[in-house]
C-alpha cells in the first residue's frame, strides 16, 4: 500500500525550482517531475515573462500607458494634486493611490520634473504585476517555486490583454497571487505573515471586482490549516484572519462611500454584468481564445499519458494558427477598456486551478506549448493595437508641438495619420490631456480636442485656475486655451 504524501509544511525544502528530495512539493509525483520536465517548466515561465515583459516595456516606451484614462491620470500626477482631484471619490481603491500615485507625487515634491514623475507613475502601474510575482517568491516553499507559473500565466493571459489601459484590476492581479500563496503555504515566521497581510490589503483595496476571487483566500487558509499541525503556523493563520476581517470591514465601509457616486455605480453595473463580458468578447475575441487555452491546459496539463501529450502538442499550435489566419483584428477606442471585466472573472478561475492542482507538477512540455500559443495570440492582438496607437500618437505629436496655442480638432489629427483610414484609438474627452503628457515633445503648444460644445470635460471651470498654477511644464498660452475649452463645457 502506498503511503499518503506528507503535507507540504512537513517536507524538507530545497532551492529554487529544482527539487531533489522525493519528499518536496515539486516531487509529489516523482515519475513525472524529472529533470527534463523541470527544465521545460522553467523555460515556459521565462518565455511567458519575456513576452509579457517585452510588451509592457513597449507600452511604457511608446506612451501607450496614456491610452484612454491614462492621459488624465498622468496629467494629475504633474499637478501633484491627485487625491482631491480624482482619487477621493474612490476610497475603496486606495491601494492604487498609495502604491502608484503617491510615490510619483512624493518624487515630484522632491524635485523630480513633472513629466518624469508621470513616467515613474506609469512604470509603477505597468510594472506592478511583475512586482506581485516577485513577492510570491519568499512565500512559496523553496521546492515549490514552479508554482510561479500560475502568476506568470495570469500576467500573460490577463494583464497583457489590458496592455496600455491603467485599470485598477492590474493591482487586483498583482496582490492576489502572493496573498493566495501566503495563505496556502503559511509558515510561522512573522515576516511572511506581514508580507501576506500587506499583499492581501493591496488586493482588497485595488478594485471592487476583487470580490470574485476573494473567497479563494480563506479557502487557501483552510487547506493550509487542514494539512499543517504546527501550532505556530495555526496561530499565524488565526492572527491573519483577525487582521483581514478588520481590513474587510474597513473596505466595506469605504466601498459604501464610493458607491454613493452615480457614475461609479453605472460603471460597476456594466462591468460586472454578462453584457459587459459580451462587450469584452466582441471587442477582444482574443480573450475567448485565452480562456480556451486555460481550460485546455487545466484538462491536459497534468495528464501523463502519451495521448494527452500529443493532443496538447497539436491542439495549442492549431488554435493559435487558426486564430491568426482567420481573425482580422479590429481596433477601436474601447479595444482594451472593457478587458477589466474579463480579468476579474477569469482571475478566480486561475486561482482555483492553482489550489486544485498545486500539489502536483504539470507536464513541462504541455505548459511550454500552451505558453507559446498564448504568447503568439497576445502578440498578434497587442502588436496590432500598438501599431494603431503609434499611427495616432505620431500624428498628434506633429500637430501639438509646433505653431501657436490653439485647439486642434480631433478629426484633423485622424486625417493626418500615416494611414488615415486606419482604426482610431482616440479617447475623445481625454485628448486635451494626452496632448500635454506625451513624452519627448519639445513643446506643448496646442491641445487636441473634440470641438463639439457637448463634449465631456473631467474638470470644471472653477478648478482651472488651480490647474494652471500647478501645470508648470505647459506654456501659459496653451493653458489659457485649455481653460477656455473647459469653461465652455463645464462653466459651473
Amino acid at each position: 500500500m502506498i503511503a499518503p504524501a506528507a503535507p507540504l509544511h512537513d517536507r524538507p525544502e530545497t532551492d529554487g525550482l529544482h527539487a531533489v528530495s522525493s519528499t518536496t512539493p515539486a516531487a509529489i509525483d516523482a515519475t513525472s517531475a524529472g529533470a527534463a520536465d523541470r527544465r521545460l517548466l522553467v523555460l515556459a515561465i521565462l518565455l511567458g515573462l519575456a513576452v509579457a515583459g517585452g510588451l509592457s516595456i513597449a507600452a511604457w516606451a511608446t506612451g501607450l500607458v496614456l491610452y484612454a484614462d491614462g492621459a488624465l491620470f498622468s496629467f494629475i500626477i504633474g499637478l501633484d494634486d491627485a487625491w482631491p482631484l480624482v482619487w477621493h471619490i474612490m476610497p475603496a481603491r486606495i491601494a492604487v493611490y498609495l502604491m502608484t500615485v503617491l510615490p510619483a507625487e512624493v518624487a515630484r515634491d522632491a524635485g523630480l520634473p513633472a513629466l518624469a514623475a508621470m513616467r515613474l507613475y506609469q512604470a509603477l502601474f505597468i510594472g506592478f504585476p511583475f512586482i506581485g510575482l516577485a513577492a510570491c517568491v519568499p512565500l512559496l516553499p523553496r521546492g515549490a517555486r514552479w508554482l510561479l507559473l500560475f502568476p506568470t500565466v495570469s500576467i500573460l493571459a490577463l494583464g497583457i490583454s489590458a496592455l496600455g489601459y491603467p485599470s485598477e484590476t492590474l493591482l487586483t492581479l498583482s496582490g492576489f497571487w502572493p496573498a493566495l500563496f501566503g495563505h496556502r503555504y503559511a509558515r510561522g515566521a512573522l515576516a511572511g505573515a506581514a508580507l501576506t497581510l500587506c499583499c492581501t490589503a493591496i488586493f482588497l483595496f485595488s478594485h471592487p471586482g476583487m470580490v470574485f476571487a476573494l473567497p479563494l483566500l480563506p479557502l487557501a487558509a483552510l487547506l493550509c490549516w487542514r494539512e499543517c499541525r504546527d501550532g505556530a503556523v495555526r496561530r499565524r493563520l488565526v492572527q491573519l484572519g483577525i487582521a483581514e476581517a478588520a481590513l474587510l470591514a474597513l473596505w466595506a465601509w469605504r466601498l459604501s462611500i464610493e458607491m454613493s457616486d452615480p457614475g461609479i455605480i453605472r460603471s460597476g453595473q456594466r462591468m460586472w454584468s454578462l453584457g459587459g463580458l459580451e462587450d469584452v468578447i466582441t471587442l477582444q475575441p482574443a480573450i475567448a481564445i485565452v480562456l480556451l487555452y486555460i481550460v485546455l491546459w487545466a484538462v491536459l496539463g497534468w495528464r501523463r499519458g502519451r495521448g494527452a501529450l500529443w493532443l496538447a502538442l497539436a491542439a495549442f499550435p492549431a488554435i493559435a494558427l487558426l486564430f491568426g489566419l482567420l481573425h482580422t483584428e479590429i481596433v477601436t477606442p474601447e479595444s482594451h477598456y472593457y478587458i477589466r471585466t474579463a480579468l476579474v472573472f477569469l482571475l478566480p478561475v486561475l486561482g482555483a486551478l492553482a489550489l486544485w492542482r498545486g500539489r502536483t507538477v504539470p507536464r513541462g512540455a504541455v505548459l511550454l506549448v500552451m505558453t507559446g500559443a498564448l504568447a503568439a495570440t497576445q502578440l498578434q492582438h497587442n502588436l496590432s493595437f500598438l501599431g494603431a496607437w503609434l499611427n495616432y500618437r505620431d500624428s498628434l505629436a506633429a500637430s501639438v508641438s509646433v505653431g501657436p496655442a490653439r485647439v486642434v480638432p480631433l478629426q484633423q489629427i485622424l486625417a493626418g495619420r500615416a494611414v488615415p483610414t486606419a482604426r482610431s484609438t482616440a479617447w475623445s474627452w481625454g485628448q486635451p490631456y494626452l496632448s500635454l503628457t506625451l513624452p519627448g515633445l519639445p513643446r506643448y503648444a496646442a491641445i487636441v480636442a473634440d470641438p463639439a460644445p457637448t463634449s465631456y470635460s473631467p474638470f470644471r471651470c472653477s478648478q482651472m485656475d488651480d490647474v494652471i498654477a500647478r501645470a508648470d511644464w505647459v506654456p501659459a498660452d496653451t493653458l489659457a486655451v485649455l481653460k477656455d475649452y473647459v469653461c465652455a463645457r463645464r462653466p459651473d
